[in-house]
């Protein structure tokens, strides 16, 4: 039973299994070389197959509890629900589990689920951050009835929220309680949208000081380039010297409105 176990988490876990007879010798991919810090296994499932090279895997060794200890962040719950048109009683339940399901090192536990009906609410946000760059991001709120406000994985209901809707909805909101709770939820958006900008801006002062930077080595290099001043030219020269100042200052300007960054919210739905 063990050697299956280790077998299949090795198997599952697209590692390189070499069977030799009572040894395995598993080659095993980059995350678990690192995790296990060796880039190859050799295994023995019986004390008298064990050489110096090998490690014997019983169950409480050192690698047996390592795999153990792995998988405790792996395992998930499964459960499923019978279709409605379905009306088991336990023994013909138990006996479509048995027909359908093969269970190892594991066993079913059947329960009854009582399905209560709550209100909630679902506002959807488009926040639009625009400067030198532009973006945007969708943010989603869940508000129930009692006033607490999720935020949802964006763009996406949870799936308690589409799996079934009811044949009778439970009574709707009130157009007082829905604008009480919007505006809760702007609250909520402004706050994240200052946060978010706040981040922004020190990307974009960067990229602001930058092409300060650039503009005024080009304009310096422009004015290093005129012709040495002589008595005949310094009138034409000092005119032209005012002219790329004046460009240089409307460049900067429009480098420092293209820069300032705005940030629109907007209900979506």
């Amino acid at each position: 039973m063990i050697r299956a176990f280790v077998y299949d988490f090795f198997r599952y876990k697209d590692a390189e299994i070499i069977e030799e007879g009572d040894i395995l010798t598993v080659r095993l991919p980059p995350e678990l070389a690192a995790y296990f810090e060796r880039k190859e296994l050799r295994l023995s499932f019986r004390p008298e197959a064990v050489d110096e090279e090998t490690e014997l895997v019983t169950r409480g060794s050192h690698l047996f509890d390592k795999i153990v200890r792995y998988l405790e962040n792996e395992g998930k719950r499964l459960y499923f629900r019978y279709l409605p048109r379905f009306s088991f009683d336990k023994r013909a339940r138990d006996a479509y589990i048995a027909d359908h399901f093969e269970f190892v090192n594991c066993r079913p536990h059947s329960f009854k689920v009582r399905r209560i009906q709550r209100r909630a609410v679902i506002f959807n946000f488009k926040v639009r951050y625009l400067s030198d760059e532009k973006e945007e991001q969708l943010v989603s709120f869940r508000v129930t009835e009692e006033g607490t406000i999720e935020r949802l994985p964006s763009g996406v209901l949870p799936a308690d929220a589409i799996e079934c809707f009811p044949k009778k909805p439970p009574g709707a909101f009130t157009n007082r309680e829905i604008r009480e709770r919007f505006s809760r939820c702007v609250e909520r958006i402004s706050q994240i949208a200052r946060q978010e900008a706040t981040g922004l801006e020190t990307a974009i002062l960067g990229r602001l000081k930058a092409n300060v930077e650039r503009l005024q080595r080009y304009y310096h290099q422009l004015i290093d380039e005129l012709p040495p001043v002589t008595e005949e030219n310094a009138p034409q020269r000092r005119k032209e010297i005012t002219r790329l100042e004046e460009e240089f200052r409307l460049k900067l300007r429009e480098e420092i409105d293209n820069h300032r960054l705005q940030v629109e919210i907007r209900l979506v739905s």
